[in-house]
């Protein structure tokens, strides 16, 4: 193995594990978000605190934090097919850096604002339910 291509493997090594880190976290927070919000929403569906508008704000949250999931795991898919790439043809990944770099960020944009939709829409749903 090549000097460049040690010192590019140990660079993926690095953001590897940080998208990992991050990607984590996204799942800990949409996972749990939907799951809490689910057994809450479907506890108190006959006590009248649940309105129709706090249904449909809970439901339009739960799309976005399943999208931030799908988004994130596709972003780790993405990470891995890049690394893959990356050992069986390094002259053409180098030819294409930026498109692949821009795709990853895309779909990273992607989980980001999908994952703080859900939030920010949970956190409008409860204070709909608290004020009525």
């Amino acid at each position: 193995m090549s000097s460049y291509l040690e010192k590019n493997f140990e660079e993926w090594k690095e953001i590897r594990s940080r998208v990992d880190s991050i990607i984590n976290g996204v799942f800990i927070l949409a996972g749990g978000g939907l799951s809490l919000s689910i057994s809450i929403i479907l506890g108190n569906k006959g006590s009248g605190i649940i309105t129709n508008e706090v249904q449909c704000v809970t439901a339009i949250a739960w799309w976005c934090l399943l999208a931030s999931v799908i988004f994130a795991v596709l972003l780790k898919a993405y990470m891995v097919l890049e690394a893959f790439l990356l050992q069986i043809n390094s002259q053409w990944v180098d030819k294409h850096l930026k498109l692949l770099n821009s795709i990853g960020w895309v779909i990273g944009i992607f989980v980001f604002f999908t994952l703080a939709s859900g939030l920010c829409l949970m956190v409008y749903g409860a204070q709909i339910a608290v004020q009525a």
